[in-house]
């Protein structure tokens, strides 16, 4: 129970900052429209930078969980892809 509770601290503490990212979307693109500045391209921008946050999200859900989970064989990986997703956090 100890870890569980561990992991759901690190896991809403990685969500904090996406969670903030995408609430600015919205409260923007509210703004947008009452300032006449909401388009397509404006609109696309921010369903963009929406996804790309969601995606944070459920990505660090999946990293936890695999990380929990006992590796039953041994794998390969880029450690310059790891570092690049270290650094993009």
């Amino acid at each position: 129970m100890a870890t569980m509770g561990e992991m759901m601290a690190m896991i809403a503490h990685q969500w904090k900052q996406p969670l903030n990212a995408l609430a600015l979307n919205v409260f923007d693109l509210k703004d947008a429209y009452e300032y006449g500045e909401l388009d397509k391209e404006y609109l696309d921008k921010m369903v963009r930078t929406s996804k790309e946050q969601i995606n944070f999200m459920a990505k660090t859900i999946d990293d936890f969980r695999d990380f929990l989970l006992p590796a039953k064989e041994k794998i390969s990986f880029n450690v310059k892809n790891v570092i690049d997703d270290l650094l993009y956090m």
